[in-house]
């Protein structure tokens, strides 16, 4: 772990991304730091790990700076306050709050989805797999809070200053499987998915046991399959949401996983309903399981 260079109550920009690049882990103490522009690694395998999220706080700087992201064209820009591109091995993302304040918390930039905006697009994504990565990797994100505000600003997304919080995806690099595991995670205020998963080529995953609330929508899942593809298998279960915009979002599903199985999650303190088949087959009530079988991004 490295544990010396971080100072409470400084940007740590520049240092995070000098040691991740280096391939270290990284150990937050107790404190409040600040990000400024997005921090971006690619082919990293370690740990980021705070002293807790009631202890250690990672605030987005006021006009946060949106950087050239490697997956998409010249011109366009996305705000993440961590984002690991092609990793070589496991990434893990602990113990610590991400925060993101105001109307405007970020420079209008372009995105690459939904044009001009002056949101936090991401708060933490890691998104494909180095050909190193024989196995593929797992990534986890375990006792995490992340909070978003509520935003009257024109770029803000659907009256939200954070859109994704929580992406995972081997959409990318290698024909490689991403495992992940999403535990103890508080998220607020987001202007989409509060957690996303998606996978081609045969992840399995837990997501148990977070909170989510005032967000659009709650957790979306994808395992897209082809000839080559084999299925992957999730569960999610023991997770809460309140107060989302979109209930009947809470949680929904691109098309199909070998296993799938949904337990004691609730909605606005109502027990959802359990499934341990193909997502689906479940009918759509309201407030309960959303089959969402076209690929369009809301």
């Amino acid at each position: 772990m490295n544990h010396s260079k971080y100072i409470p109550g400084t940007d740590i920009t520049g240092q995070l991304r000098a040691d991740l690049n280096a391939g270290l882990d990284v150990h937050l103490p107790a404190g409040r730091f600040y990000i400024s522009e997005s921090v971006i690694v690619e082919n990293y395998s370690g740990t980021v790990k705070g002293a807790g999220k009631e202890a250690t706080i990672i605030r987005a700087a006021k006009g946060f700076k949106a950087t050239k992201q490697p997956m998409f064209s010249p011109g366009e820009e996305v705000s993440e306050m961590f984002a690991f591109y092609w990793s070589k091995g496991d990434v893990s993302c602990e113990d610590m709050t991400l925060s993101i304040k105001g109307n405007s918390p970020c420079k209008p930039h372009n995105n690459p989805f939904y044009g001009e905006t002056t949101t936090m697009d991401n708060a933490i994504v890691v998104a494909g797999i180095h050909e190193e990565a024989a196995g593929g990797i797992t990534v986890t994100f375990n006792n995490l809070r992340i909070k978003g505000d509520n935003s009257r600003d024109p770029g803000s997304h659907k009256g939200k200053n954070l859109v994704y919080p929580l992406i995972a995806t081997g959409f990318q690099g290698a024909s490689r499987p991403v495992h992940t595991v999403i535990m103890n995670c508080e998220i607020e205020n987001s202007g989409s998915d509060a957690i996303e998963y998606w996978d081609v080529f045969g992840g399995s995953g837990i997501i148990q046991k977070n909170n989510i609330k005032n967000c659009y929508s709650g957790i979306r899942t994808f395992s897209l399959t082809d000839p080559l593809t084999v299925l992957g298998k999730l569960t999610v279960k023991e997770n809460i949401f309140k107060n989302l915009t979109r209930p009947e979002r809470a949680i929904r599903n691109k098309n199909t996983w070998s296993g799938y199985s949904l337990q004691n999650n609730t909605l606005d303190g109502n027990i959802m309903a359990d499934d341990r088949g193909e997502l689906k087959q479940i009918t759509k009530p309201s407030g309960r399981y959303e089959v969402d079988d076209n690929q369009s991004t809301p």
